[in-house]
């Protein structure tokens, strides 16, 4: 882990493109010393270590590593929540040719550990499937229990829960791979003691205690991976994953999330992150070989049911591809019917091959 404690943000003397109308940062310091036969190693040693982040990271993270700092009476303290605010100050994408270089050297190495991770996990028979939806849900909404009794139930029937590692649904959904292989009312008491702080913004602190309340007094019935980002500032890490990828790039983080999630997804309602991820879905398979098509169930008929919802365009769409795959869309209520609907496209894709 690097030492440094500073945004380490220089925005470097401007010069203009003669081929561009923007003035453009020109960085001289490492950009000029990288050649293309250098390691990856080399050139994180050329971007130094003053920095709150290691360059060339190449392990995933776990919960204590980003919580380090944190304090109930100082919250934001945690590095977590300081590179948040780091990548809020070196804009997005950053302006400094050293920072940008370094986050890519970064995220490419996080990366590649997560696939190294989930390549394992499926060589071990547990393949993987994302429990998507909406950041903002609070912890007492029916949803946000509903998708920690989905992840619960997927993780018990052998398969590795991925969220996005943030709040609301991807919360709930590490929460439940938490508590596989306890009792139910094991895990709906914990959501009881956790909906007393039912949001995340002004109530930090809070919201962060109640959970590592719960995680103090037990260890994870099954792993869970968070594919994260630091990209917005109020969506901290899950305090429920036991492994995590978190990344500078939200691009990244959400193909990552999608491409590794070989069984399929889940999806909950939420707002336009999750719809774009539903698209995004969709268009992977629509570009995938039969074997490699993944489910996509839709969670909820209050939400899902009407006529025009994402799940009857994306049917539709898939009615229409060459070969089809409308049999891989599919609408559930209930914890086991997304097992089912998962076990079923694991099934397809066995006989596809």
């Amino acid at each position: 882990m690097a030492n440094g404690t500073g945004s380490n943000c220089r925005s470097g003397p401007f010069v203009i493109d003669a081929r561009a109308t923007i003035a453009l940062p020109l960085d001289t310091d490492a950009m000029d010393s990288i050649t293309s036969s250098m390691t990856r190693e080399e050139i994180a040693g050329l971007l130094g270590s003053d920095r709150l982040y290691a360059p060339g990271r190449d392990s995933l993270y776990t919960v204590d590593e980003l919580m380090a700092g944190y304090e109930s009476d100082a919250p934001m303290q945690s590095l977590d929540a300081r590179l948040a605010a780091h990548v809020k100050a070196c804009g997005i994408p950053p302006a400094d040719v050293d920072e940008a270089i370094a986050q890519v050297l970064h995220d490419q190495g996080v990366d590649q550990a997560m696939r190294a991770y989930v390549a394992a996990s499926v060589a071990e028979g547990r393949h993987i499937v994302g429990v998507l939806g909406g950041a903002s849900t609070p912890r007492d909404a029916p949803a946000y229990r509903l998708a920690a009794a989905t992840a619960k139930a997927v993780s018990e029937a052998g398969f590795l829960v991925a969220t996005g590692g943030g709040l609301g649904i991807m919360e709930a959904g590490n929460l439940g791979a938490y508590f596989a292989g306890r009792p139910d009312d094991e895990l709906h008491a914990a959501i009881d003691d956790l909906k007393r702080c039912p949001v995340y913004r002004g109530n930090e602190a809070r919201y962060f205690d109640t959970a590592r309340l719960i995680t103090a007094g037990r260890r994870a019935g099954a792993p869970s991976l968070a594919v994260a980002t630091w990209r917005y500032e109020d969506e901290p890490i899950s305090q429920f994953a036991t492994h995590i990828a978190k990344l500078f790039q939200n691009a990244v983080r959400e193909d990552g999330l999608l491409s590794i999630a070989d069984a399929g997804a889940a999806y909950f309602e939420g707002g336009f992150g999750t719809l774009r991820e539903i698209f995004q879905d969709l268009a992977q398979n629509g570009a995938a070989a039969p074997a490699h098509q993944m489910a996509m169930v839709f969670v909820g008929t209050g939400v899902f049911g009407p006529s025009g919802s994402p799940l009857h365009v994306v049917r539709s769409l898939a009615g229409r591809a060459a070969p089809p795959f409308d049999d891989l869309i599919t609408l559930a209520d209930s914890a086991d019917a997304v097992v089912a609907a998962m076990v079923a496209a694991r099934r397809r894709s066995q006989l596809t091959e």
